[in-house]
């Protein structure tokens, strides 16, 4: 019941995500335990986005896209962006203010703006034990 709860909190990030990903050309690869999962095709504006950026994937809500299709396959990969899952279940529509806050924050400490950005050591750390935070049990 709270993690439906959850979700209800987090429809107005999950429910635009995922029209703007069929929108902007992003397939479906999966929907499991209410998160989307998507990857982007070659010539959409998030394969421009990762390649220029150099990231693997992108949480926005329940909705994880991936630059590749094959990602899905990657444990390291589900777990760190799960993790990103819970931290926006948590927090709702304050999540991405936060975030960039605390991004601006550690910049302005000198600190690299993502890898030093809390949310960012903590979906690290879930990596790195081979465990997601346990959001489903």
């Amino acid at each position: 019941m709270l993690y439906t709860l959850r979700y209800i909190w987090l429809a107005p990030i999950t429910l635009p995500m995922v029209l703007f990903n069929f929108f902007v050309g992003n397939k479906l690869i999966k929907v499991e335990k209410g998160i989307f999962y998507f990857y982007s095709p070659k010539a959409t504006l998030y394969s421009w986005w990762f390649k220029t950026f150099k990231f693997a994937a992108i949480t926005q809500g329940a909705v994880i896209t991936m630059l590749d299709k094959e990602y899905i396959n990657s444990k390291r990969l589900i777990i760190h962006e799960n993790t990103h899952v819970l931290q926006e279940l948590t927090l709702g529509m304050s999540f991405p203010i936060v975030y960039v806050l605390n991004s601006i924050v550690v910049w302005l400490m000198g600190k690299d703006l993502y890898y030093d950005n809390w949310f960012e050591k903590q979906a690290f750390r879930s990596e790195k034990t081979g465990r997601s935070l346990e959001l489903w049990e």
